[in-house]
Order: structure tokens, then sequence, then C-alpha cells
């Protein structure tokens, strides 16, 4: 087969490359977390209290990077993305036990007894808090495929640091404790405390309960507003465009288009460099691309774009927006072929966002069926690029060889073919040397007509030589240049790409109500592209993490044996979805995969508050308090230590948000908000939940409140 010779060519060299501004970006942004972290910390537990727990972050760092290593795990921007999502939780452990110490030294108790009961109070709750935190972020470790390969270290990362921070709290937080930490001058009661709203919800038990679940299924309801989104592009310097001339015809052809294309496209101020191939793709570039082939009718260009003009309040929003504008300035000035302005995906290649196989066991209206969808398309707002992969049939010149009339002479129909194939495609015969360099010698026909080739003649088997016309006939003829199955099936493809501001899945739902069945009762229409991506991904992460939420059901059934324990613990999961939903509507953030994946990761780090107020409810109720007065108290007492570990998670992950990077800042946000609703939420809901579900006996409901001045 004939493969078209490849041509590179560069039109502008002005780029500055820099191989390690990504990584730069990330570490800055992880120092900028460490200080954030930190100070929050200082504010609240003050100087002497945050060195000691302050102390745990540096101290897990470095262990975490220690092990990477031996994990085979490198430093890139997903491990450290990981190290910042992990960073306002490394100090979450160590502020639970400084707090259980600092508890018991404001009682004036022993220093050395102080440590010692504080740490043994609360090790088992913050290890069952660490490994819940651990579970779930295990869907995200048992990805498979692309996406998980893509993700792998980051719960890798996530893991280590969460051993590491609880063997530092464990282990190295009392010592410190032990050596720095006083009595505290501020009375526990002018503390941060939220007794009297739950002193308020208490009496109101069943309307709080049922505020949060009203709450809960609107947030449910907020997705369709949201939008679903998959994998962002990726957040690069590059684009690339697919160019397919309407004739196919040669090489020359074809890189004189791309000509034209390249000076359309400097006339974009964005763009600073192009480079384009003809006859094929270029070299692989970027993971994700998917293959190309050699034709004489194809070539691919790269565009280097000026970052700095890329988004909010810039030139361009984001990367979508840059590709829209090229677009629409290529199909304004090229009307000679095909181009299509593709991003880079960020996770497997799904190609075009909107797609739909129609496929049917003949070739039967396969052809009409996809124009119609074509069309369909083309009506709804937002979609850019439709096409349909039908291959019309193409005219050719063909040969029908007089059988008899060859055979008579001698010649075969391989030697006929042997005789066309070197007139019209050639032979190399040898190879000519001069001056240290290889040429190669090629026979070629030379002839402009058709009557010409007619008159070539060929040789028989007897030596006798015969014009090509009198051994056949040559005329025009429709082929079929490509022919596409898929399960015994023909197929065609119905494909659209999506404008910037809309939503694939919006698209492929509306395409769904527009498609008339009936017009093809014997075509079948499966939808494919984005939507079937996120049905597919979003099930298989939803389906491991509840796994994984069962196993930490069976955690907290060991920890605490009962059964009703870890339902109460587990309440706080959907308070964590209404914060995050409710984040990602008020910021205008889809509901995209890694959100997704950070709304799934959430449950196991809500939980820990819960588990360290059910703990404290439990150890007061053993020392004969009233349960009603056990879940306000533990409410009270625990406030502290969980808006801190609340606060430092969260003031972690800003600098993520403003990094704007497509693929962590939705992840940073559903962390961020689910983070926040929930926490606050579960200081009421969960002793509220508490009081009703865990009554051993009738208590006095009011006795306590009134005494102590909150009713």
């Amino acid at each position: 087969m004939y493969l078209p010779k490849k041509r590179q060519i560069n039109f502008q060299e002005d780029r500055d490359p820099s191989l390690f501004t990504e990584i730069k970006n990330f570490t800055q942004s992880l120092l900028q977390g460490i200080v954030l972290v930190v100070f929050v910390v200082f504010i609240g537990l003050g100087i002497r209290n945050a060195l000691v727990v302050a102390l745990a972050i540096p101290l897990s760092i470095l262990i975490t990077i220690s092990t990477m290593g031996v994990l085979s795990v490198e430093i890139h921007q997903i491990s450290i993305v990981a190290l910042i999502i992990a960073l306002g939780m490394l100090v979450d452990n160590a502020i639970v036990v400084s707090d259980a110490i600092q508890v018991r030294l404001d009682q004036d108790m022993n220093r050395l007894q102080a440590c010692i009961d504080g740490v043994l109070e609360v090790s088992g709750p913050v290890l069952t808090s660490t490994i819940t935190t651990i579970c779930t972020f295990m869907p995200i470790l048992l990805l498979k495929g692309e996406i998980g390969d893509y993700l792998r270290s980051m719960p890798i990362i996530v893991i280590v640091a969460l051993v590491a921070s609880y063997l530092v709290a464990v282990f190295v937080t009392p010592v410190l404790a032990f050596m720095f930490f006083k009595k505290s001058s501020k009375p526990l009661s002018k503390q941060v405390s939220l007794m009297g709203i739950v002193g308020y919800a208490m009496g109101r038990r069943k309307e709080t309960l049922l505020l949060a679940t009203l709450l809960f299924v609107l947030s449910l309801f907020s997705v369709r507003m949201i939008g679903l989104k998959f994998f962002p592009y990726a957040d690069t310097d590059m684009l690339y465009v697919n160019v397919n001339t309407e004739r196919v015809v040669d090489l020359d052809h074809t890189e004189a288009l791309i000509k034209e294309v390249n000076e359309a496209l400097f006339k974009e101020p964005i763009i600073k460099k192009v480079v384009a191939s003809v006859g094929d793709g270029l070299p692989r570039f970027f993971d994700t691309m998917l293959p190309t082939y050699p034709a004489t009718d194809y070539g691919q260009i790269i565009i280097i774009i000026d970052q700095n003009q890329v988004g909010r309040g810039k030139s361009f929003e984001n990367l979508t927006a840059v590709r829209d504008a090229i677009q629409r300035r290529l199909d304004h000035h090229i009307v000679a072929g095909k181009l299509e302005v593709m991003l880079l995906e960020q996770s497997k290649p799904i190609g075009a966002p909107v797609n739909v196989k129609i496929r049917n066991f003949t070739r039967d209206s396969l052809e009409e069926a996809g124009k119609y969808v074509e069309a369909l398309l083309n009506e709804i707002p937002g979609t850019t690029n439709v096409s349909n992969d039908f291959s019309s049939p193409q005219l050719m010149y063909v040969m029908d060889i007089d059988r008899y009339k060859s055979s008579q002479r001698g010649i075969s129909n391989y030697t006929i073919q042997s005789a066309l194939n070197i007139l019209l495609r050639g032979r190399q015969v040898g190879m000519l040397r001069l001056e240290d360099s290889d040429y190669t010698i090629r026979v070629k026909g030379d002839f402009e007509q058709l009557a010409n080739l007619g008159n070539v003649k060929i040789k028989s088997l007897t030596g006798d030589k015969y014009p090509l016309k009198d051994l056949g006939v040559v005329h025009l003829k429709g082929e079929q240049a490509l022919i596409k199955k898929m399960n015994g099936q023909f197929i065609v493809n119905v494909n659209a790409y999506v404008e910037n501001g809309y939503s694939a899945v919006d698209i492929q739902n509306d395409l769904r109500h527009k498609v008339d069945l009936g017009q093809y009762p014997h075509l079948s229409f499966e939808y494919k592209g984005e939507s079937d991506s996120i049905g597919r991904n979003f099930s298989n992460v939803a389906l491991t993490g509840t796994l994984f939420i069962g196993l930490i059901f069976c955690i907290l059934l060991i920890q605490f044996k009962s059964f009703l324990r870890p339902i109460i613990i587990l309440v706080t999961v959907p308070l964590s979805v209404i914060g995050a939903l409710i984040g990602l509507l008020l910021l205008g953030i889809s509901l995209s995969f890694s959100a997704f994946l950070g709304i799934v990761s959430l449950a196991g780090i809500v939980v820990n508050n819960a588990i360290v107020l059910i703990d404290c409810i439990d150890i007061r109720v053993g020392q004969g308090m009233p349960l009603k007065e056990a879940c306000i108290y533990a409410s009270h007492q625990r406030t502290r230590p969980i808006i801190l570990s609340t606060t430092t998670t969260v003031v972690g992950l800003v600098p993520l948000i403003f990094m704007g990077n497509d693929l962590f800042t939705p992840m940073a946000v559903a962390l961020m908000s689910g983070l926040i609703v929930a926490t606050l939420l579960t200081l009421v809901v969960v002793p509220v939940l508490a009081s009703i579900l865990t009554a051993p006996h009738k208590v006095d409901e009011e006795s306590w409140c009134y005494s102590n001045g909150i009713g």
C-alpha cells in the first residue's frame, strides 16, 4: 500500500518552553496552604499550643515524601495536589489530642497524667476517624483504566499522609505537650460554643431533623441546575487542528490548504506558534491523543497560545472560548476543506462529547438517518463541528478485464495489475550514490489523459505486446471507500462538539427527545460521548464508595458495639452532600467527575466530627450524666477542636481554588463547602439524633438547659 510522505512545517519559533511551570505553581500553592493552616492553628490555639500542633505538618509531609520512592510515586502535579488536599487534615489528629490534654490541664490535673489520659481517651476515636477517612479515598485508588492511572498517586499520598499524621499525633504530640503545655488562662465557658443553638434544637428535635432532611432533598434537585460534566480539558497552552481537504489529490494540494489555514490562524493575537504536518498527524505529543493515519488529504496543526490571555477577566474565559474563537475564524476564512479545532483531553479520550451511533445489519437508510440526526444537532444551540462519518460512494476508474481475450494472448490479471501499478505508482529499481548521499531510482509512467493509458502495451508470456485497451474497458464506478462495522452491524457515527457555556449532557438529552424513532424502526440509536462516560464512571465510583461506606459502618460497629451509633454517625454523609452541591451551585461549577470524587471523599472526613461527638456523649453518659445533658455538653466541649480542624482543612484548600485549575478546583470546592456545612449541621443534628435514638431511659429534658441559662 502506498503511504504518503509526511511533511512538517514550522511557521514560527517564538515559544519559551518551561518544563517545570506546572510543578512550580502547585508547589507554591502547597507552601501557601502550609502558611495558612499554621496561621489558623495559631489563631485558634495560641502560640504555645500551636507550635506543638503545627509541628505535625512538616513531620507528616517528611514521612510522606520519604515513602514516595518506596511506593514508586513521583513528584508531579497530582502528588502535590494530594499533599494540598491532605494538608489541612494533617493537624486534625494533633488538634484533637492536644485539646483533650489541654482540657485536663485546665481541670488542674497533673501534667503527666493529663497527657496520658488525654491520649488514651481520644486515641481510639482518632484511629477510627483516620481509618474512615482512608476508606473514602479507596474508591479513587481502585479506579481502573486511564483515569485510574492518572489519579492513582492522589489516594496513595493522602493515605500515607493520614497514617503519618496519626502516628505523630499519638506519639509526638503528647511528648511535646508534656514539655510545653500549661493551664489555659481562658476558661472553657468563654471559648467557641454552640450550646445555645443546640439547646434550642433539643427543644424542637422533630423540626430540626425535618429541616435537615428538606435541605438534603432540595440539594439533590439542584443537580439539574448545576449541570454534569465528565473531565475538563487539559490545562495547557496547546490546541490542535485536524485538516481534511475536499478532494483526495496529493500532498501539495493539502500543504497549500494548510498554509492558507496558517495565514488565518495568525490573525488571532493569542496564537504564538504553529507547527503543521502534511499527510499524517504529528508525533504523539500528549498521552490522551487519538491515533492518526496517513492520508494524502489529511494534515494536523499544533497551535501554541499565550496562556496569559486566558482566565477570568481576561480576553478569553477559558480554553473552550479560545477554541470557539479559532473555529469561527477558520470557518469564516477557509471553505476548501473540513477543519476541526480540538482541545487536549485530561483523561481517557472520548472524542466528540456528543456522539450518536446508528446501527443496522444492512446499509439501508444509514446515510439518510445520519443526515437526519446531523440536521437535528445543528438546530440545537451550543453545538459546533457537527458531522457524520458515513462514507459516501467515491467515483474511481475501474478496468473490467475481458478474461477470454487476455487468456488467448497469454496475459494474466496479475501481469496487468503489476504493469498498471508501475505506471501509476512507480517502482523502485535501484539506488544512485552522489557525494555521499543516496538517491532512490524510481520508474513511473508519464501520461496525462485516460486515452494514453489505454495505449500502454502489456507483454504476454510469448513476448508479444498488446495495447491495454484491447484487453478490457476502463470506466467510472462509484465505490465505497470505507465501510464501518461494529459487532457485525454497519454503523454511522454522528458527532458534535460543544461551545463554551453549554453542556454536552443537556444537548444530548435534548437530542433524545427530538429524534423520532418511528421514522427508522429498523435502526438502533445508541447515545455515547460525554453522557455515557459520566454514567459509567460515576456509577462505578458511587458503587465502590457505597461499599466502603459499608466498611466504615462495620468499623464503627466494632468500636461502639452498637447498631444505632454508626447510623447516627453516617447521617453526616448526606449533610456533606448538601454543602458540596450548594457550593458548586453558588460558584457556577458543574458537577464534574473530580467534584464527584470530592463528594465521595467527604464521607470519611465528615464522620470524624460525629465520631468525636458520639464518643464524648458515651463517656459522659457512662459517668452518670443524663443523656440530653451529655449531648449538649459534648457539642459544647468538642466545638473548639471540631471547628478548628474543619477550618484548617478548608483553609489548606484555598490556594488550590485560586489556582483556577479546571480539574482540581471543582474537587476543592466540593470538599470545602461540603465540610463547612456538614460541620455546622453535625454539631446540631448529631446531638439531637443521639438524644432520640439512644435514650436508655426517660430524662428531664428541660432541667439542665434552664439551670444553665440556655433554655
